[in-house]
């Protein structure tokens, strides 16, 4: 147990996965504690944030928290998507005693960490990227999430969305064999193929269910030359960049399309292989446009939790 010296100003972030859930005490921009939990180690999150609290020996009534969310939020309020965690801005007030709260989608938290600052990240598709206009960030890890951004005239306004479930729309013969194949259920989202668990299926598709492995053994499988495992890697990048492809028309993206994720980030060998630019642009007549689209992989971990941060200065207009 280690003593930390917060101010009224310090904030507790929190970055909710599906499976991990990471902690972080910042004041002035400066990191002064973190922990990374394992969700099923915990029965829901506040067990987890009273032990963060309990090991820095924290009074979170002088803090301030702000979270981002693998879920849609409503009304301050978020049942997890892939994990049975709910969590409440008004509970989060109650049991801790904060001051300022604030919950966020986790790809709209990347989407803020994305406009506010650098980040490193490699160009999947250079197109001619615009300083104002529309920007979409899609995030790959356990789930895929969507968001969306506009700049204009120096006002910048960021959204969620539930664009990861929207139905997996197969591109070629092998991919409607993989819909027939894997999915029995009439609605098959996106999130079923690009996340962990979808690289997974992917493989058990392209070895007929003979070979069962993880999403990470199977990565690591294919930089060693495994055929069906390459196969399952190069399979993943086109359904990636044919769903980004689709993103990229409905929201006319003049400031880019923004990937994020723990998958993505992991998979980027793949991604960067020319199979992804053919089938992001493919899109006849509109290919012109795809082409002028700029595609980045960003490969900072951290994005969500330093863009969370930045919406929770700007939800309540002040420096914090």
């Amino acid at each position: 147990m280690k003593k930390t010296n917060p101010s009224k100003t310090s904030i507790i972030c929190a970055d909710i996965g599906g499976t991990y859930c990471r902690l972080r005490l910042n004041a002035h921009n400066k990191i002064l504690a973190e922990q990374k939990y394992k969700n099923t180690d915990f029965a829901d999150f506040y067990v987890a944030l009273s032990d963060f609290s309990f090991k820095n020996q924290l009074n979170t009534k002088d803090l301030n928290f702000v979270a981002a969310l693998a879920g849609p939020v409503i009304d301050q309020t978020c049942k997890l998507t892939n994990n049975t965690w709910q969590i409440s801005a008004n509970k989060l007030r109650e049991e801790f005693g904060f001051d300022k709260v604030l919950l966020l989608n986790d790809i709209k938290a990347a989407a803020w960490g994305i406009l506010m600052g650098n980040h490193g990240f490699v160009e999947l598709n250079r197109g001619k990227e615009a300083g104002s206009g529309n920007a979409v960030v899609v995030g790959i890890g356990t789930g895929l999430g969507v968001a969306y951004a506009s700049r204009r005239e120096g006002k910048i306004v960021v959204s969620a969305s539930e664009g990861g479930h929207m139905n997996f729309a197969p591109v070629g013969a092998e991919q409607n064999r993989l819909l027939t194949a894997c999915f029995s259920q009439k609605y098959v989202p996106y999130e079923k193929i690009l996340s962990g668990s979808g690289i997974e299926t992917l493989y058990r598709f392209l070895t007929d269910n003979t070979h069962e492995l993880d999403a990470a053994s199977i990565n690591q499988a294919a930089q060693k030359k495994d055929k069906n495992a390459i196969k399952t890697m190069l399979l993943f990048s086109e359904i990636c960049a044919n769903f980004l492809g689709n993103i990229a028309l409905l929201f006319r993206p003049r400031m880019g399309v923004h990937l994020v994720g723990g998958v993505a980030i992991k998979s980027r060998g793949w991604l960067e292989k020319n199979i992804f630019c053919e089938n992001f642009i493919d899109k006849g007549r509109m290919q012109h446009l795809l082409e002028d689209t700029t595609v980045k992989l960003y490969l900072d971990s951290d994005i969500s939790l330093r863009g969370a941060v930045v919406a929770l200065q700007d939800s309540y207009g002040e420096n914090i």
